[in-house]
Parts: C-alpha cells; sequence; structure tokens
C-alpha cells in the first residue's frame, strides 16, 4: 500500500530582518514525504517522491462553523511554481477539486 502524506498552507510572518512568506501545501507535502524517506538534500536529482498528488481546499460554508456538509471543494489548481516543484520531483498527476458551473469537480493535469 502507498503512503499518504498530507500538508497545508504554512504562513510565517517577519521576524528580526527576515521577511514574512508562505509555504504552499503541495510543496509542504513533498517536504514530508522527503523526510519519510530520509532524503534532507531537496535538489530534484537525488529527491523524487515518484506518485499523484491530490490538492483539495475546502471551503466553509456555515458561519465559521465546520459539520460534516458544511463545506465545498474550491478550486485548487497549484499555482505555477508549485507546478515546476512538482514535476522536478517527479510528481507525475495532479489532481486538484474546483468548482465548474457551480458544481464541485475533480480535475487532474499533468506536471508540467
Amino acid at each position: 500500500m502507498d503512503s499518504v502524506f498530507y500538508g497545508e498552507n504554512q504562513h510565517r510572518q517577519k521576524i528580526g530582518k527576515t521577511f514574512s512568506h508562505s509555504l504552499h501545501a503541495e510543496i509542504n507535502t513533498v517536504y514530508k514525504r522527503l523526510r519519510q524517506k530520509n532524503i534532507y538534500d531537496i535538489k530534484p536529482a537525488t529527491s523524487t517522491c515518484d506518485g499523484d498528488i491530490y490538492v483539495v481546499r475546502l471551503m466553509n460554508i456555515k458561519d465559521g462553523k465546520c459539520d460534516l456538509f458544511d463545506y465545498l471543494l474550491g478550486m485548487s489548481k497549484p499555482c505555477v511554481r508549485c507546478q515546476s516543484f512538482l514535476h522536478r520531483h517527479s510528481v507525475k498527476i495532479i489532481k486538484y477539486t474546483d468548482i465548474i458551473d457551480g458544481m464541485n469537480v475533480l480535475c487532474e493535469m499533468k506536471a508540467i
């Protein structure tokens, strides 16, 4: 059975002279996978994930309360930077949620 990893967006604030930045969920997930494989050199030539990735954005629709059916799956297509990162780390297929004509759909693309 294949391993399942997940990541979430991590927002970091300015500390001292360091500027704030965020780490997208897709990249966070790849880092977790590489750490599990004990690969700490994140250069693409030595670190691969060899798998598919599912990207899901949950959008709460009910007054800040999230029950089992109180959310929508929002548009979660990875940005170009994340797509490139995933391709460099041997992710072949990216599946992501979107809203098309008011319906939740699961879309698929090849990593560029």
